[in-house]
């Protein structure tokens, strides 16, 4: 039997009334070495929250041990805080534009995990927002948002992490609602379950344009049936951050 567990991601989407139709995924790619950097942090899997500013060749990188602002069935998910929670991460850009007020923002963390055996099947969720210039005034920025997620297995004793599977999603697949101030407001909702019998994952994703939902054979990745511990518990957590 399948245990479900919901994540609920809300973000601000703020677009002007002039905007083109949303980019799609080829258009959207933020520069190369943020991602990068991004994954690099995400597959070294430190309990800390890391957040690196970038603005020219001024590179400014801060790390502090946080805590969780709220527990799964008291935050519901929000996406928007885990970049400060711990394993959060933080990867800013700005300086595009003649107001140099341009720029991404690549914000996540774990979200969800199960135990199994000695390793750990994790869910990272990463908002990607991208700032367009614009001219100061009392408006909310023009904004394009999209999401990835990405499925990671984790080896107890074994540095790193292996990526199973990642899933993007462009502003042109977010479903979103006027929130006033020029902007908008999408809510997408993941829906992450394991089952140990078949050792399958499930992921169901709500709030797109389309119904997304994905079922993934894990056995050749995990190679053993180990009952799951609740995800993102006290226990998982204090396990991970003695690694």
């Amino acid at each position: 039997m399948i245990k479900w567990h919901c994540v609920v991601l809300s973000s601000l989407l703020a677009v002007t009334s002039s905007s083109l139709a949303e980019p799609t995924w080829a258009e959207f790619i933020p520069p190369d070495p943020l991602g990068k950097l991004w994954e690099q942090h995400m597959l070294e899997g430190k309990s800390s929250s890391v957040g690196v500013f970038v603005e020219g060749s001024n590179v400014s990188t801060s790390e502090r041990i946080g805590k969780r602002l709220l527990e799964n069935n008291e935050r519901k998910g929000w996406i928007e805080t885990l970049h400060s929670e711990p394993y959060g991460i933080n990867i800013a850009q700005r300086g595009e534009g003649f107001w140099r007020n341009g720029g991404w923002n690549l914000m996540g963390g774990l979200l969800d995990q199960v135990t199994v055996g000695h390793s750990a099947v994790q869910l990272y969720a990463k908002i990607i927002r991208h700032q367009h210039p614009y001219f100061p005034f009392n408006h909310d920025p023009p904004t394009d948002t999209g999401y990835e997620f990405f499925l990671l297995h984790r080896k107890q004793g074994v540095s790193g992490a292996t990526i199973v599977r990642t899933w993007r999603f462009p502003p042109e697949e977010v479903a979103s609602e006027e929130s006033g101030h020029g902007g908008r407001t999408d809510k997408v909702r993941v829906f992450f379950g394991y089952d140990p019998s078949s050792q399958t994952s499930t992921i169901r994703i709500t709030g797109l344009t389309h119904t997304f939902e994905e079922h993934l054979d894990l056995s050749s990745v995990i190679q053993e049936v180990q009952p799951q511990s609740p995800a993102i518990g006290e226990e998982e957590r204090n396990h991970l951050d003695q690694k």
